[in-house]
């Protein structure tokens, strides 16, 4: 008996130290729904579980009003019973007044893997009719701070009404950490080099047409975000309409591929453009604040016209690599559909594209009914690409940008305004 009273002491004394260990670090987050972007703070007060919370709506890169000022209690002893208390305020002459009788009370049931939402006061009348759940379900990775996380947005996003005034509809991304003007100048900048590539190779005698092709298709391929499709199509069109008829048969003749070399780290922010026809898409990876098994995936859509980008896509990203036990290096884009305000992820609906460094391939591949049932194209399920042998390594980023290519293609009826 005094064993267990001993064991069961040591639990509840390691349970409260990494409590405060893991909670007690200030979390700030931007979270743009229903046309503005909120930016939050949640600052812990010391030797508590008190945490003060601060909301603004963005109106400028690092200026908002600030519509909610106010504080969070917290219960994360329990071994299966996290409680997470958002007490309602008020703006008044001498500033912000917490309202004790009114709060959004959201708990944890860590056992039965559910989570339970209860209001009081003034804010029973202040939820939206439809509340939206935004907890993602996996229950393995919930911490404090993740539970913290999921209170404060689930506040904003089911009683908006709750918070001070402010104007609607001025969106600020501030996660966007490149200009359109500046994308679109190193785009035209490698365009206006392959041209003047083909130019000079076309001043050159027929003779040394081949190797001149061959090694513009090859700097072609080095920068694969960075390529400009018409520019490459026009490199491959002189090369298979030259006339003479030696050159034609030495570029016949392809060498045997050799296992490529995937090269570099994938390092994290990412961000570059994807030209697909007649449009561009700025693809940008981060790591996830929330979840360190995931990189957050967002995709953009340029408009040349408005010099602007549109948000089409907000999911995340899951890399399996195994290529050090001469496996394959496979990059799974989450399906992630959109309700008026908030994305909802799949963990069990994604897209894999999957690296044969052996096999010179790329191959792709659909996994769940609810994304399958999204395809443009049922027979885009699954597929095999032969990579060009001219390709001998791959930086890691290239097999996100691959796999990102094939899910636009064939998968976008999950993007936004399509």
């Amino acid at each position: 008996m005094t064993y267990i009273k001993y064991s069961f002491t040591l639990l509840i004394f390691s349970l409260l130290s990494y409590a405060g260990a893991a909670f007690g670090q200030t979390v700030t987050r931007d979270f743009p729904y229903a046309g503005t972007t909120y930016r939050y703070q949640i600052v812990p007060v010391q030797d508590s579980s008190v945490y003060r919370l601060h909301i603004q709506a963005l109106k400028s890169r690092e200026q908002g009003t600030t519509i909610h000022k106010g504080r969070i209690a917290a219960t994360f002893s329990h071994p299966r019973h996290w409680r997470t208390t958002i007490f309602a305020s008020q703006k008044k002459k001498g500033g912000w007044t917490t309202r004790q009788e009114s709060y959004l009370e959201v708990s944890f049931d860590r056992q039965r893997q559910a989570v339970a939402y209860f209001d009081n006061g003034t804010l029973i009348d202040l939820i939206e009719p439809a509340p939206t759940d935004n907890f993602s379900g996996e229950w393995q990775e919930l911490n404090g701070r993740i539970a913290l996380i999921t209170a404060v947005e689930y506040y904003v996003m089911n009683y908006n009404r709750a918070l001070g005034q402010h104007e609607a509809g001025e969106e600020l991304e501030t996660e966007e950490s490149f200009m359109p003007e500046q994308m679109m100048a190193a785009r035209q900048e490698q365009r206006d080099s392959l041209v003047a590539a083909i130019i000079e190779q076309r001043q050159q005698p027929i003779a040394d047409i081949t190797p001149t092709a061959e090694a513009i298709a090859q700097a072609a391929t080095e920068s694969p975000a960075m390529q400009d499709s018409a520019a490459v199509a026009t490199v491959q069109g002189i090369t298979l309409t030259a006339s003479d008829s030696t050159a034609i048969a030495q570029t016949a003749v392809q060498p045997t591929p050799q296992s490529i070399r995937l090269e570099g780290e994938f390092s994290l922010p990412f961000v570059s453009q994807l030209p697909m026809d007649d449009k561009i898409y700025i693809l940008e990876a981060r790591h996830d604040d929330l979840y360190p098994g995931r990189i957050e995936l967002k995709l953009r859509r340029y408009d040349a016209d408005s010099n602007r980008t549109e948000l089409v896509y907000v999911s995340y990203v899951r890399i399996k690599d195994s290529t050090d036990v001469g496996g394959n290096y496979n990059v799974l884009i989450h399906l992630a559909e959109n309700n008026g305000y908030k994305w909802t992820t799949y963990p069990n609906s994604f897209l894999e594209c999957s690296l044969d460094l052996t096999a010179h391939k790329m191959n792709y591949r659909v996994v769940g009914s609810k994304l399958t049932s999204r395809l443009q194209n049922p027979e885009h399920a699954q597929k095999e690409e032969e990579l060009p042998v001219e390709i001998t390594g791959l930086e890691k980023q290239d097999v996100l940008l691959s796999a990102a290519r094939y899910f636009i293609k064939s998968c976008s009826k999950v993007l936004l305004a399509n």
